[in-house]
């Protein structure tokens, strides 16, 4: 049998296993947190001042803060940019027009409609309000 310093391989090994899985037992109370921080998440805001929304309404679109801009009669349409299918960012596709996910491939219109798949739902709208002359995205804890 091999042996390593006065060490079998087996006895090696074993203590490597141990200390990997002692490792993992005092990391994943941290994976928990994360995922449990992210289920009860709050709300989060994203003011979209003036100077954005000029800028969206010349541009035709921009993506600011997870959501993307555009300007329709002087109100802000805004799409989430997460996909639905896994939560990645999609990210704006002027080529083919729409959205495309890095991810898996799933593609959603300019109106933030799943066009295919892996993605069975169209992208979220979150809630918008004015507050003088800023609007408001109100995005829940599954929005960004």
């Amino acid at each position: 049998m091999a042996t390593v310093g006065s060490r079998s391989r087996r006895e090696f090994l074993d203590t490597a296993w141990r200390w990997v899985a002692a490792a993992g037992a005092a990391l994943a109370p941290l994976g928990v947190l994360g995922i449990l921080s992210r289920a009860g998440g709050r709300p989060r805001e994203i003011v979209l001042d003036p100077g954005i929304l000029e800028r969206a309404a010349r541009e035709g679109g921009v993506a600011v803060e997870g959501v993307y801009v555009r300007v329709r009669d002087g109100v802000p349409d805004v799409l989430s940019l997460r996909c639905r299918h896994l939560g990645c960012r999609v990210r704006p596709d002027p080529a083919r027009g729409g959205f495309e996910c890095p991810c898996h491939g799933s593609r959603y219109g300019l109106d933030g409609r799943v066009h295919s798949g892996p993605a069975r739902s169209d992208l979220l709208r979150p809630a918008v309000r004015r507050s003088g002359d800023r609007w408001i995205v109100e995005l829940g804890a599954d929005d960004d």
